[in-house]
């Protein structure tokens, strides 16, 4: 037992300076006395994490891990607890770390499931095709599997596939017993199909009706303000400097003044053009980013995945 004290005292320590701020926990709550002081650490992560302490959870499950205690889940609340901290942007965690996580094989719903999320997550897609696999190949009810079908959609849509998912979500929505799955593959199928019928601007189309007529490619977005401004200040600079270049070739002057105004007109006149085709991109990446923000709020986030893995947290006082 006291060897037990002096190692989380020391990998306190440790975990302190990984951290910028000190480990500030709250309040513990008290624990029934019992041998076996391992379960009352994860019984303190389980604590932690159900009242969103994040980063105070990570302490006791990481201390738990680094000692090979593998019981209860905890790989997969590891997991959540990582998945929760990079969805708050408070913690950036070490990929190969995780990927050690991901590559033990596992028999268990929960953990594959969790598992198959957080291998999207992070970015491991081929660890997602194995635990998918693993899942599919399982004894689970099919009830069960359809959530992880659900999950696995996402793949298509981080290939751009948009005509492939909304295929494989119908397929998943009329097979499936699984009422909320259904649900859910509708209102992904209705997402999908409004962000088609909205089509994507076309860069190359904006810059050449900017460079037609200044302005024009911004109007092309809806960008009336930006149009307008780019318009406006083209006209002073590059059609002014035109106009007073005829005026000085008519006096015989110097072409000082027209200078002055040409060369920022000529730069400014070529920004426009390629500041309209940039503003498409903007534009396009603006309205993909708010499609998959909805994505996300239907069935792509932690708090779903926790739910519906079935896993349980040993909250007992």
């Amino acid at each position: 037992m006291k060897f037990r004290s002096l190692g989380l005292l020391l990998y306190l320590i440790s975990y302190n300076s990984i951290f910028s701020d000190p480990l500030n926990l709250p309040l513990k709550p008290i624990l029934p006395k019992t041998e076996n002081v391992w379960h009352q650490y994860l019984q303190l992560g389980d604590y932690y994490y159900k009242k969103k302490y994040y980063t105070h959870a990570l302490f006791y499950y990481e201390f738990l891990y680094k000692n090979k205690y593998f019981n209860n889940h905890l790989k997969s609340k590891l997991l959540l607890n990582y998945l929760q901290l990079k969805e708050k942007e408070f913690l950036k965690p070490n990929l190969q770390y995780i990927q050690e996580i991901l590559s033990q094989e596992s028999h268990d719903f929960s953990e594959n499931y969790i598992q198959l999320y957080a291998s999207f997550r992070f970015g491991f897609h081929p660890m997602a095709l194995v635990k998918m696999r693993a899942l599919m190949n399982s004894s689970i009810p099919e009830e069960k599997k359809d959530y992880a079908k659900l999950i696995f959609g996402s793949l298509y849509f981080e290939e751009g596939n948009f005509h492939q998912a909304i295929e494989y979500y119908e397929k998943l929505k009329h097979e499936s017993q699984n009422q909320e799955v259904q649900k859910l593959a509708e209102d992904i199928i209705e997402e999908t199909q409004q962000l088609q019928k909205e089509k994507f601007k076309n860069p190359l189309i904006a810059s050449f009706l900017s460079l037609m007529i200044p302005g024009s490619g911004y109007f092309y977005t809806g960008s009336y303000v930006e149009g307008t401004l780019a318009f406006f200040w083209n006209l002073i600079f590059f059609g002014g400097g035109i106009y007073i270049y005829q005026l000085e070739s008519q006096t015989k002057r110097p072409h000082l003044v027209s200078y002055a105004f040409l060369v920022p007109g000529v730069i400014l006149y070529v920004s426009q053009i390629l500041g309209s085709y940039a503003n498409v991109m903007h534009h396009n990446h603006f309205r993909l980013r708010v499609f998959y923000q909805k994505l996300r709020s239907l069935y792509f986030h932690t708090d779903f995945i926790e739910r519906t893995s079935g896993i349980e947290f040993q909250v007992a006082f």
